[in-house]
């Protein structure tokens, strides 16, 4: 009958399974929470990982009796586990805030590049134009100077046909008294 019982009634099965599951459970959990409290309650010696998280779910399925060592031991494990989670969702939460602070900051970066890139754009393009209106000057510089040096030719060859003319004047005018002087010369004579 007790076979019968065990092979065909599903929930007895269940409940002697779990009941088997929650001896292996606390046969592993009695040394541990008596070594934790012998040595001063230290974190290091707390179960972590998914050995924390079995604990936390044991105790809270668990309804038979625990000793206060046991209880402390699982609550404080489970008290370690959200500390981590909550420590590993901090660093994830940071990490993102890190990575969105560099992408504002490359995005200030390709802004401020992108200005200097235009300010230097339109800086040469200024240039180019002060070079042209420099060349323009340059240009119109030299065909003035050119205009100046022509009228300055010119005035020179003026300033030498006049003087040239005037030399000529004199010498006529040399002549005209040579040659009345020698009529009068001649007149005395």
């Amino acid at each position: 009958i007790h076979e019968s019982l065990v092979t065909h009634w599903p929930s007895l099965r269940r409940w002697r399974e779990d009941h088997s599951e929650d001896a292996s459970f606390l046969h592993e959990l009695r040394p541990a929470a008596k070594q934790w409290d012998q040595r001063g309650r230290p974190k290091g010696l707390l179960w972590a990982g998914d050995a924390a998280k079995e604990a936390e779910l044991f105790l809270r399925r668990y309804t038979g009796e625990l000793s206060t060592r046991e209880r402390d031991f699982l609550k404080a494990a489970a008290r370690e586990l959200r500390g981590q989670q909550r420590r590993k969702k901090m660093l994830v939460v940071s990490g993102f805030a890190l990575l969105m602070g560099l992408v504002a900051a490359a995005a200030v970066a390709l802004v401020i590049v992108r200005r200097a890139q235009h300010d230097a754009t339109a800086q040469r393009d200024t240039a180019q134009r002060e070079a042209q209106r420099a060349l323009l000057a340059e240009t119109e510089t030299k065909q003035h100077l050119n205009e100046v040096q022509s009228e300055q030719r010119l005035r020179q060859a003026a300033d030498a046909q006049r003087a040239h003319a005037e030399v000529a004047a004199q010498r006529a005018e040399a002549d005209k008294q040579s040659t009345q002087v020698s009529l009068t010369d001649a007149e005395s004579k």
